[in-house]
């Protein structure tokens, strides 16, 4: 947002009816923050469909008013995961942190009752956070305010990662359980999609191309050990089964 561009953005702007925006973290800018705010002086944003796909990390309190000014402002939070395992896999953010600019959000959004927002929380579903999809739903209908889940799916970037790596008989018990569950579920969400997607990709591994992927897998752990500092076993629950799994194959 340089200075010398302002005058023709909001030229552009005037006839604008979708906007979005993605990251990097766009709620960071100054520049994006005054652009909301100079869509509504102008009164340009009563047209436009405004989305925004951000980490949820940052508080955007002093925002909702100009948001609530949008034809629809849509609020994306990218959240992949709770508690440990959000804090391994969005590494180094910390998920008491991030929850409590959510309660910050939500407590304004419901005291003053904004119409025109709508806000999602999009994971995407991983081989270290698939056992997590149920507390992600919880967790979700805890802030009273998200609209849905609209979980997305690592496919080949990094495929190291795809859930669809994850043991036979374990993801059966994963979506067990999750099944169990879901019927307390109220929030919208995709999950029988996903839950097919994964079941699906699983299918098309054979034991070769698992185990040479899952190799990566480890060197990918092995590496954030040692320049993060953090290690999987205090995160992901989930993980020495994977690794036994494999190693008796």
């Amino acid at each position: 947002f340089p200075d010398n561009k302002w005058d023709e953005l909001l030229d552009i702007s005037a006839n604008l009816v979708q906007i979005k925006s993605t990251g990097g973290e766009p709620l960071l800018l100054e520049g994006f923050k005054k652009y909301i705010k100079k869509l509504v002086e102008k009164g340009y944003s009563k047209e436009i469909v405004f989305t925004t796909v951000t980490n949820g990390t940052v508080d955007c309190t002093d925002l909702l008013p100009y948001m609530n000014e949008f034809k629809e402002f849509r609020l994306r939070w990218s959240v992949d995961g709770t508690n440990s395992t959000y804090d391994y896999i969005r590494y180094p953010g910390n998920f008491n942190r991030m929850k409590r600019t959510h309660e910050r959000i939500a407590n304004s959004y419901i005291r003053n009752n904004y119409k025109n927002i709508r806000i999602h929380i999009d994971p995407t579903i991983q081989l270290f956070n698939v056992h997590n999809i149920i507390e992600l739903l919880k967790y979700a209908e805890s802030l009273e305010i998200i609209n849905k889940v609209e979980m997305g799916y690592i496919y080949d970037e990094p495929e190291y990662l795809n859930a669809g790596l994850m043991p036979d008989n374990m993801l059966k018990e994963i979506f067990k359980k999750a099944d169990d569950q879901m019927s307390s579920i109220k929030i919208n969400n995709n999950y029988k999609n996903i839950k097919e997607i994964i079941l699906s990709k699983q299918k098309s591994y054979n034991l070769k191309r698992k185990q040479e992927l899952f190799k990566l897998t480890q060197s990918m752990v092995d590496y954030w050990k040692r320049v993060r500092k953090i290690d999987v076993r205090n995160h992901i629950a989930t993980y020495d089964e994977i690794v036994n799994w494999y190693a008796n194959k």
